[in-house]
């Protein structure tokens, strides 16, 4: 079974609580359902149209969002677990180093002051010592809670608004939930690295040939390469198609040679994930899986990444 296209963010969202509910029978915020969200929903039934649901009268009630807060702390951000954020003073890498921030570093504080160096952004910041130092803002992102996120109600349609885009193929759409200043990042298996498109690349990403170099593929030396198109999308499709409801801020327990791990890199960025699992009575190994994480900017929730998950790796 496949997503209905044309379906729109609202209408599945709104079939997929009512559904959700009904099957868990719950009626609380979303930030307190994930242990539910293990139930097999098929991600495709979410988009049945209006026109065969229930009366209005019949719907169970939707959950209740928290209003988001905007917070004025920070957190490192593209740094990977076997490295540290410099805290140089001056600005600029040739500035002496004052500190080194953790790659999960949070509640960092700015002065307000800040400095272009090149193309780069510096920002000043406050050290644990009492003092201040200068880092590239790149790897900095507002710092959020995960209570925060999962009841952020925009994250939510967005996930779904995400899951539509591109069931059919709409690089335009898709572009524009896309982070503006770092665009949409992909990772074909969550342990390579990256591949990253700007918004205008995103526009044509369903359509564009060009090949990219995704990394090892698991269990050997070689390395996949193609579009995304060819190489992405076919992944997609298997976990959209038939995924269960979407999980926030937790990577499915599926069994797998090596644990499933949400990058260190994007360690303070929140994310939803869709699961395709494992057949009842098949090879528990065969479930897969996409984490879409999101950065805030100034309050507001983007797309960033997409990582793609699966068994026996």
């Amino acid at each position: 079974m496949t997503l209905r296209p044309g379906s729109t963010g609202v209408e599945m969202k709104h079939h997929f609580i009512r559904r959700f509910l009904t099957i868990c029978s719950l009626s609380v915020p979303l930030f307190l359902l994930p242990a539910c969200t293990r139930s097999s929903v098929p991600l495709a039934e979410v988009t049945k149209s209006a026109a065969t649901e229930s009366s209005p009268t019949d719907e169970a009630p939707q959950p209740t969002f928290i209003p988001f807060k905007v917070t004025d702390t920070f957190g490192v951000v593209w740094v990977a677990r076997d490295d540290q954020l410099a805290v140089h003073n001056p600005a600029g890498v040739a500035g002496g180093i004052v500190q080194r921030l953790e790659y999960d570093a949070r509640g960092i504080h700015l002065t307000g002051n800040s400095t272009s160096l090149g193309s780069s952004l510096w920002v000043e910041i406050s050290t644990i010592v009492d003092q201040t130092g200068w880092v590239n803002f790149w790897n900095l992102t507002e710092d959020v809670t995960t209570e925060a996120f999962c009841a952020d109600e925009r994250a939510y349609d967005l996930a779904y608004r995400a899951v539509e885009a591109l069931v059919n193929q709409d690089g335009l759409t898709l572009a524009s939930m896309a982070n503006p200043q770092r665009g949409l990042t992909v990772r074909q298996e969550w342990w390579n690295p990256g591949v990253s498109f700007s918004s205008e690349q995103i526009e044509k990403i369903f359509e564009e040939r060009a090949s990219f170099d995704w990394g090892e593929q698991s269990g050997g030396e070689f390395h996949v390469t193609g579009s995304f198109q060819d190489v992405i999308y076919p992944l997609l499709q298997d976990v959209l198609d038939t995924a269960s409801t979407p999980i926030c801020n937790e990577i499915p327990a599926g069994v797998s040679s090596t644990p499933a791990e949400w990058p260190s890199e994007y360690q303070n960025l929140h994310y939803y994930v869709f699961l395709r699992p494992a057949p009842e009575k098949g090879n528990r190994y065969d479930w897969r899986a996409w984490g879409f994480g999101f950065e805030y900017i100034k309050g507001v929730p983007y797309l960033t990444v997409l990582v793609h998950f699966h068994g026996d790796v």
